[in-house]
């Protein structure tokens, strides 16, 4: 099969398939009909984050199912494996959960879709789902992901928008599993000016990027 095909598969799989049995389908679609040990652990670790009790059960049973119905080949071993490093163990824990099931970067991170230029992780989507971890009040975290992405054009209007929030990712750290420490830092001039909500000041200070929405008025940094 192509890689054209493959990833024509992948995209059909990403539109039908439940979140939480896309990994192991996608596992299935790279060539493989399968593998052992690997995609049932795979399948098992994103199963942790159903509810406990008959729907955690349904979901590894289909996993289960999928997995002896297959025939394991090496390199889909090895492509469960690589997934299985990336992808992390919950434990219990709904801030794991959230970011394996509603980032973009914890859905590639588990197989659950797929990096550019086939997916949905961009520079700007990344950066957004950092910052809006704790988004402003009374703003939806979907409008605080645009905003993010408007202040990105307007730090460097010369530089696309991917550019500009590629260069913030470096500065600005990842708040999963630390909702505190994210409203916290957001309120310095220092946490601001690494996300790029504000700009750098004479003294240590910093000047809010305020953006000027025709619906919304001014939009909080």
């Amino acid at each position: 099969m192509t890689p054209g095909g493959v990833r024509a598969i992948l995209r059909r799989l990403m539109k039908s398939l439940h979140p939480l049995t896309l990994a192991l389908g996608l596992a299935l679609a790279v060539g493989a009909a399968g593998c052992s040990s690997p995609c049932q652990d795979l399948g098992d670790r994103i199963c942790q984050c159903e509810p406990e009790g008959q729907v955690r059960n349904n979901c590894k049973t289909n996993v289960k199912a999928r997995v002896r119905a297959a025939a394991p080949v090496g390199g889909e071993v090895d492509y469960c494996s690589s997934i299985l490093g990336s992808c992390p163990d919950p434990g219990g824990d709904l801030n794991t959960c959230a970011y394996m099931l509603n980032t973009c970067a914890g859905k590639v991170a588990c197989g659950l879709a797929l990096p550019l230029p086939d997916g949905c992780f961009t520079p700007c989507q990344e950066l957004g789902e950092r910052i809006c971890l704790c988004p402003p009040p009374e703003q939806s975290r979907e409008t605080c992901m645009n905003n993010v992405i408007l202040r990105a054009q307007a730090l460097a209007p010369k530089i696309p928008a991917d550019q500009t929030c590629t260069a913030q990712l470096r500065t600005c750290p990842s708040y999963w599993g630390k909702v505190d420490f994210c409203i916290a830092d957001l309120a310095t001039c220092s946490g601001q000016i690494a996300c790029g909500l504000a700009k750098p000041g004479p003294g240590g200070t910093c000047t809010p990027i305020l953006l000027t929405s025709p619906l919304l008025g001014v939009l909080d940094p």
